[in-house]
């Protein structure tokens, strides 16, 4: 993901509590050194440069996929949160997580339905990503 050669493994952590805020969830990118996977980057809403905020039940982190998605080399992550804005019309979203070789925490987007202007019932977008 990082140019370096060495796979990484990306992790979704759903159910991962943010501080005391319960379920808000994350993810995790691990990196691959010539000794296999080692030490990493934990992430949330509540992370530098990640908008939103961390928030009960948004199970950020759901699904987690990678993919060269801004064309620029590096394979980025997209994190869905199916709970995000739970309760409201239009709930769910997904996130864009760019990879950088130097910046820790690059400028993430969220892609949610009331951001898409999304008729009301998009309830649960985000709860399934595929390529």
């Amino acid at each position: 993901m990082n140019g370096d050669g060495r796979p990484e493994l990306v992790v979704g952590v759903p159910g991962e509590d943010v501080g005391t805020v319960k379920d808000a969830g994350g993810y995790v990118t691990l990196n691959g050194t010539e000794h296999g996977l080692y030490g990493g980057l934990a992430r949330s809403q509540s992370t530098a440069n990640m908008p939103g905020t961390a928030e009960a039940g948004d199970r950020f982190g759901a699904q987690v996929t990678v993919g060269d998605h801004n064309r620029d080399g590096l394979w980025d992550t997209a994190i869905s949160a199916p709970g995000e804005n739970a309760g409201e019309p239009r709930s769910g979203g997904v996130w864009f997580a760019p990879t950088s070789t130097t910046e820790t925490y690059p400028q993430g987007k969220s892609l949610t339905p009331y951001g898409f202007a999304l008729p009301n019932g998009a309830i649960g977008y985000g709860e399934v990503l595929g390529l």
